[in-house]
């Protein structure tokens, strides 16, 4: 570095930025984009190789000189239609030793300009403030992971939420993009919704799924008939009761969202239960933490074998409680009907692994923990298969009365990618992270 930059600091700028408001601000409760001013203070800390902003909140951020090189927004190095990256081996080529000459603020304060010392080829880079204000480092990590990858937004609930599910109408959501957001916003928070009006046919679902993403094809379809059965493929075909659990336990990627359209109901029993299944694993943690702890470290064994859509024999594993990297929950894994007698765990620890499972199901079948209805006719539950576990009661089969539900799944990657574009398009200040 040259005497001239080792003697220049610093420079500082100090603009005022404004955006641009959403008409439906005061129209709805949801967190549209309003209109913002704020300063911006700018120093380029050449000692340090960073540019320092500080935001109207007080936070300064440091963004170093490499990894702005590294993430040039500019034509040559980014293509703004696919909102992907030109630069080849740039981890590798990582521009150590790339330094911000200067830096200011242009285009009437929306943008702030890096001129690069010495180089040629790329002579500056431009960034938009708002794009540098979204992608700001955090200072606390565990901050940063859970506001910027990981969805905390949930609400954990028991036998209280019965009649508290978030209800939404079924045509609304095929036709309002608003409504639609709202619902998955919902279901992401909650984790069941109810969606009413739904005709009393199979072919519904194909409806609702194409203004998410698509259906997730499985060995049963992509959508299955769930009524009692002469030969049954499943159990869930037949009208024995169901224990409490989550459904395709048996893949390895198993879907994230479950929808239950009832055709018609059963003419007597068929009642349905729900629990939330991270707030059986919370007082677990709280109760017995070695229980929790072998079931996030022991996988349990599942298999489903048979003939339905295609010919199958599935087989994988997963621990019961899931977490994420930063500890926080992720996913519940259990269903006893497709269990496997082959154990993934040392002989030594098959009765703690029992016993932990006993502790675990005795939380999730604590009456307060539980929600039990009776799906009518006309009504599509809509449920978190990372988290919440059903069930339901055994029902009667007699002439004239039959209990007819079509299924199918949704996978969460889908669900969230749909969000983030509805946020887009509705100018909503939210983005939805991994569930």
């Amino acid at each position: 570095m040259s005497s001239l930059l080792r003697s220049r600091n610093f420079n500082l700028v100090k603009m005022h930025i404004c955006n641009t408001s959403s008409s439906l601000i005061n129209q709805y409760k949801l967190p549209f984009l309003p209109k913002v001013c704020y300063s911006v203070q700018v120093k380029n800390d050449l000692k340090q190789k960073c540019v320092n902003l500080t935001w109207e909140d007080g936070i300064t951020t440091r963004y170093p000189h490499l990894y702005l090189r590294d993430h040039c927004r500019c034509s040559a190095c980014y293509d703004s239609i696919s909102e992907q990256r030109f630069l080849f081996n740039c981890i590798y080529d990582n521009y150590k030793d790339k330094i911000a000459k200067e830096v200011r603020i242009c285009d009437k304060g929306e943008r702030l300009q890096i001129d690069w010392y010495e180089d040629e080829k790329h002579p500056y880079s431009e960034f938009k403030l708002d794009w540098l204000r979204k992608y700001r480092f955090s200072t606390e990590e565990d901050e940063m992971v859970a506001s910027n990858i990981y969805h905390r937004d949930r609400q954990i609930w028991g036998s209280e939420m019965l009649n508290k599910i978030p209800r939404y109408d079924f045509y609304a959501l095929l036709q309002d993009k608003l409504e639609l957001y709202r619902w998955l916003r919902s279901l992401i928070k909650i984790g069941i919704t109810i969606l009413d009006n739904v005709p009393e046919k199979p072919g519904q679902m194909h409806k609702l799924a194409d203004r998410v993403s698509f259906l997730k094809l499985t060995t049963y379809g992509p959508t299955f008939q769930v009524e009692s059965r002469s030969v049954a493929s499943n159990v869930a075909f037949t009208n024995a009761g169901l224990a409490m659990h989550t459904d395709l336990a048996f893949i390895t990627y198993v879907p994230g969202v479950q929808m239950l359209h009832c055709i018609s109901k059963a003419g007597q029993g068929g009642e349905s239960r729900f629990v939330d299944g991270f707030r059986a694993a919370t007082q677990l943690k709280e109760k017995y933490p070695e229980a929790f702890n072998l079931l996030v470290k022991y996988p349990i064994r599942y298999y489903d074998v048979g003939k339905d859509y295609i010919t199958f024999n599935q087989l994988t594993q997963h621990p019961i409680i899931r977490l994420h990297d930063n500890g926080e929950l992720k996913q519940i894994v259990y269903a006893d009907h497709p269990r496997s007698p082959l154990m993934g765990v040392p002989q030594n620890k098959v009765i703690d692994l029992y016993d932990a499972m006993s502790k675990f199901l005795e939380c999730v079948y604590d009456p307060s923990n539980m929600i039990y209805t009776l799906l009518e006719s006309g009504s599509m539950m809509v449920l978190d298969n990372f988290r919440v576990m059903h069930g339901r009661a055994s029902y009667e089969v007699k002439p004239g009365s039959c209990r007819h539900l079509e299924g199918g799944y949704l996978d969460w990657d889908e669900v969230t990618s749909r969000m983030r574009v509805l946020e887009r398009e509705l100018n909503i200040d939210y983005t939805s992270a991994i569930v």
